[in-house]
């Protein structure tokens, strides 16, 4: 198919203009963008929150920083279910939308603008309600707050 297309464009069209198109052509074929069955697929599984980092002043969080470990399963059927030390803590539905070539706009459904893990140590995990998902690989995802001077999540992948 690229030969043919390469041959029309630089048979019919003058000079450095069959370069340009050329590069379009190829730029356009890199730019495709997950499927939401795609994503979701990449995100079923139980994941486990290992640090955080952001805010104004670049805070990093890690486990030593909570009074529990916090996880996530996402499940078919875009379900996900939050854990505290194991005990499931809330449940509820996701959906996702792709932005780009690795990540999706994963919305989850609880009504408040957040959702925060209890804690009885001064800071708290929490999600908002609208957020950026990034695999890495099979083991790592990011959860990445929709704003300048929020936080990114990361998680470990445990089954």
């Amino acid at each position: 198919m690229y030969r043919t297309v390469s041959m029309l464009i630089m048979n019919h069209t003058p000079g450095y203009l069959h370069i340009v198109l050329c590069i379009l052509l190829l730029a356009g074929e890199g730019c495709t963008l997950l499927t939401p069955e795609e994503s979701a697929s990449s995100l079923t599984g139980s994941w486990q929150w290992e640090r955080s980092a952001g805010g104004f002043t670049g805070w990093i969080w890690t486990a030593d920083s909570l009074d529990y470990t916090p996880s996530i399963a996402f499940l078919p059927g875009n379900r996900y279910i939050f854990y505290q030390d194991d005990h499931a803590l809330h449940t509820g539905n996701y959906r996702l939308k792709s932005l780009d070539k690795q990540t999706v706009l994963l919305t989850f459904d609880f009504q408040q603008e957040a959702f925060a893990w209890p804690s009885r140590k001064g800071w708290s995990l929490m999600l908002l309600r609208d957020t950026r998902a990034r695999t890495l690989g099979d083991s790592l995802l990011l959860l990445i707050d929709p704003c300048i001077d929020c936080y990114t999540h990361r998680f470990r992948r445990i089954r």
